[in-house]
């Protein structure tokens, strides 16, 4: 499938020239596919200031979650990374691309003129961006199912395709880069593809689930009755429920489209 990145963790020292020609030297962590691979556009910022990278140091492969947690202030912020997101919850038909890069290469037509042209119909336009997901990038896509099939619920729709392109940098409104046109990989047709929230339910040591289960702010909404307690080297988030009375630790579980489930 297109979207695959074996993406990595680099520790980065850059330096940063702004419009004004002032010259300033920063480090950070970021993701990129390689040490040649990194996003300048993003380091650039709004102002588009010049970068030059200095040093780029390997630091581990990017997980499925990535979790930043202040375990004083019992905050936790659990990001998915948007490529393996999209593996699990979309197909891409190389061979349908094509067509649609002949189709719009032989009329000098875009992507969304093409679909038109095949005989799809938009049924939604959206960004990821508007909803505070929990993806490592925003996703700006439109949906199409051909037009004369009933678009009532257009998420099960087994004509249902998907234009997705991926936020690189800059203003969330400008900064996106084309994936391609992509079809459902569930029975359940595009449900999972909208669920950018991650999930969480909360499980004792042993793997039992206990009753608690959030979704939507998930993450909020489990922190207002369970404290954090530590994260472990394996990625567990070990929890204390907020009660005097249970003095046992549990799993603050988490469940996405990125693991697969």
């Amino acid at each position: 499938m297109k979207p695959i990145k074996n993406l990595k963790l680099f520790k980065v020292t850059y330096e940063r020239t702004s419009y004004q020609g002032t010259k300033s030297t920063h480090t950070t962590e970021l993701f990129a596919e390689s040490r040649d691979d990194i996003n300048t556009h993003r380091l650039g910022g709004f102002q588009r200031d010049g970068i030059k990278i200095l040093e780029c140091e390997f630091i581990r492969d990017r997980r499925p979650i990535e979790l930043d947690a202040d375990i004083e202030r019992n905050e936790l912020l659990a990001t998915v990374d948007v490529y393996q997101f999209l593996d699990q919850t979309l197909d891409f038909d190389e061979s349908f691309n094509d067509e649609i890069l002949e189709l719009c290469d032989r009329k000098n037509i875009d992507t969304e003129e093409a679909l038109e042209a095949l005989g799809y119909v938009e049924r939604c336009h959206d960004n990821t961006y508007n909803y505070c997901s929990d993806l490592s990038d925003d996703l700006d896509f439109k949906v199409y199912t051909k037009g004369d099939d009933d678009c009532g619920e257009w998420y099960y729709n087994d004509t249902a395709v998907v234009l997705v392109r991926v936020h690189e940098g800059l203003d969330a409104r400008c900064g996106y880069r084309e994936l391609g046109v992509f079809s459902s990989s569930h029975y359940d047709g595009l449900t999972h593809f909208l669920d950018i929230h991650v999930r969480v339910d909360i499980m004792t040591l042993d793997y039992k689930e206990v009753d608690d289960s959030y979704d939507g702010d998930a993450i909020y909404q489990a922190l207002q009755d369970y404290t954090l307690k530590e994260i472990r080297e394996n990625g567990e988030v070990i929890v204390n429920r907020n009660d005097e009375n249970d003095t046992e630790d549990y799993i603050l579980a988490f469940y996405t489209p990125a693991y697969g489930v």
